[in-house]
């Protein structure tokens, strides 16, 4: 498979179907969904983030919630521990490491004198087999990775070059990463309504972008394996937060209907009786004669 990205008359080459054309579009082909999906400028750019980070003698980052982009790092200075439920890896200076999308995880950072530094790679789309499930972990490098590593750390933005040289290093460490097998379908399923439990509002074409799929196929999964639309999961997310709120808070219902989103307080009331079969003072109402 290939990539090949014209930017800026500049074109580069790598592994992957994944094509960015003259008229500022993204394509990326799946052979397995045989889908081709469509990016914007705005949205390619969005897909990716590449800095380098700074923390003191010692930081403790909580991810538990699940992180919305892939990441490859290498540690300039200090050293570091990442850990999930099932996987801990202590990281040191030069030492690469990965983070998938959706892994929630906490990250101990700490330096014996002056700070802790990172180089942090992070990207939305990885092109892999949808049974492999990748986990976080280190990554072995040998001569050639950490030549291509080297390139694209001369400079740390967002360009043809950096994305192709990203992908490059992708394809190189890919072969040799640790995965489990999984199921795409509970995969996508799991991060949509993470994504829509952290952000109800957030638009399904946007949802179905960090996903990783077309809007159509989202709403297949949806209705295939859950009977419902995403619009309808997103509502009962939004009720079920109103009702905590009902619940725990003296917030006015106009300005929870606004709040979470809903255009205005009748439409909050008939969407919420429709998922609670309760109305918002009945259940206000009741929580205060527990």
């Amino acid at each position: 498979m290939t990539i090949c990205y014209t930017f800026k008359k500049e074109v580069i080459f790598c592994k992957y179907d994944l094509i960015y054309t003259p008229n500022h579009r993204l394509f990326y082909n799946s052979t397995e969904s045989r889908e081709t999906k469509e990016m914007t400028d705005h949205e390619f750019i969005k897909s990716f983030s590449f800095n380098i980070l700074n923390h003191g003698r010692y930081h403790h980052t909580d991810n538990s919630k699940g992180v919305l982009y892939h990441y490859i790092g290498c540690l300039i200075s200090g050293n570091a521990v990442l850990a999930t439920k099932s996987e801990r890896i202590e990281v040191g200076p030069g030492e690469f490491f990965y983070i998938p999308n959706g892994c929630k995880y906490h990250s101990y950072w700490f330096a014996s004198d002056s700070e802790v530094k990172f180089y942090s790679f992070a990207f939305s789309y990885f092109p892999k087999s949808q049974s492999k499930s990748y986990v976080l972990q280190k990554l072995s490098a040998d001569a050639d990775t950490e030549a291509i590593f080297s390139r694209l750390t001369e400079n740390i933005s967002v360009s043809a070059s950096s994305v192709g040289l990203l992908y490059t290093l992708l394809g190189k460490t890919e072969p040799s990463m640790i995965y489990v097998s999984s199921d795409p379908r509970s995969e996508v399923l799991d991060r949509a309504t993470a994504l829509l439990t952290e952000d109800p509002e957030i638009s399904i074409n946007e949802l179905s972008r960090l996903c990783s799929v077309s809007e159509s196929t989202l709403y297949g999964l949806f209705k295939r394996h859950l009977g419902r639309t995403p619009s309808y999961m997103r509502n009962r997310i939004r009720c079920e937060k109103a009702r905590t709120l009902l619940e725990t808070t003296d917030t006015p219902i106009e300005d929870i209907s606004r709040i979470l989103g809903f255009s205005s307080s009748s439409y909050f009331r008939k969407i919420f009786f429709e998922h609670t079969r309760s109305t918002p003072r009945d259940v206000r109402k009741n929580a205060r004669h527990i």
